[in-house]
């Protein structure tokens, strides 16, 4: 599946930015999207440590982490190396998302599965919404502080789990009620956007003769983004 290169190297910034709030319990945001591409423009950049999950140690602290996956035709060309053309099928991202059921239908005929099988598949609507994570990630960590301000360790550790429960939920409901602002990372500039619109366009032709697939939907986003 193959999505806008643009948005799919902004997507891997923000997986990288969640499994480190994961990993450190905090909502912390310590690099932007432009700091992890140009490391040479900025040499204050905080480091690997405050910026990647411990999990995530086998991955580069480098560009080419956001953004060779994004490079379709190298991908592309790379699966076609090792299995025939019809054995290979390309979808584009944002076409599935329009219809959902006939694209996964599509898929499922090509394995030579089922296709009505797609309407069960996706009869509950699955989500990954990197706006969720970063409010329930502000939500939990005011109450975190909250706890540490005014809930002495020896108190909390003497209350049984099920008490503890209903604190966590009764200030998470606090939380909600009066509004806590996720920090969210800092949006891609509008001149990391054109940089980047300029370097992946490049290569559409080239996609389109190995994918088979009509990249008007990206042309279209270019024009918008201007």
């Amino acid at each position: 599946m193959l999505r806008h290169p643009v948005a799919r190297s902004y997507s891997i910034y923000l997986e990288v930015l969640k499994h480190y709030q994961n990993d450190s319990g905090t909502g912390q945001v310590n690099r932007s999207f432009e700091e992890f591409l140009f490391p040479e423009r900025f040499p204050e950049r905080a480091p690997r440590a405050k910026v990647f999950a411990r999990f995530d140690a086998h991955l580069p602290d480098d560009p080419g982490l956001f953004l060779d996956g994004s490079d379709y035709a190298l991908q592309a060309g790379e699966y076609l190396r090792h299995f025939p053309r019809d054995q290979v099928r390309f979808i584009l991202f944002e076409e599935y998302v329009k219809d959902t059921v006939e694209h996964l239908a599509s898929v499922l005929e090509f394995l030579g599965l089922d296709p009505y099988e797609a309407e069960i598949a996706t009869a509950h609507e699955a989500r990954n919404t990197s706006s969720d994570h970063f409010s329930r990630t502000a939500q939990q960590q005011q109450v975190a502080d909250f706890k540490r301000r005014f809930v002495p360790a020896w108190v909390n550790d003497a209350l049984p789990e099920s008490w503890r429960a209903r604190l966590r939920q009764a200030l998470l409901s606090v939380n909600r009620a009066t509004g806590v602002k996720a920090v969210l990372p800092p949006a891609m500039t509008v001149e990391t956007r054109a940089e980047l619109t300029a370097h992946f366009a490049s290569r559409y032709e080239d996609i389109e003769q190995l994918t088979g697939l009509d990249l008007t939907p990206w042309r279209e986003i270019d024009m918008r983004a201007g």
